[in-house]
């Protein structure tokens, strides 16, 4: 069984066909960095906020768990770039 057979593969192409698709889709190396950042710290699902609700219930401190994380992906993309965009 060779690369890109099988279950669990997204799609079967070259890495040099993936990177053209990117790049014609206006990804860079910073798009990607921040798009694996932001994936690592956005919202929880909506079962840890419900469960959150259930633990607390109160609105604001489900509400403080549910923006937090939200606020700090997006501040922590925004920092990337800015340090990126300072160096190159």
């Amino acid at each position: 069984m060779g690369v890109g057979n099988g279950a669990g593969v997204l799609f079967d192409g070259s890495e040099n066909e993936v990177a053209n698709i990117l790049h014609a889709g206006g990804w860079t190396l910073l798009t990607g960095i921040n798009l694996m950042l932001f994936s690592l710290l956005h919202n929880p699902c909506s079962t840890t906020i419900y469960t959150i609700y259930k633990e607390t219930r109160s609105i604001k401190w489900t509400a403080v768990a549910s923006l937090l994380p939200l606020l700090l992906g997006i501040f922590v993309c925004f920092m990337v770039a800015q340090i990126w965009r300072l160096f190159s």
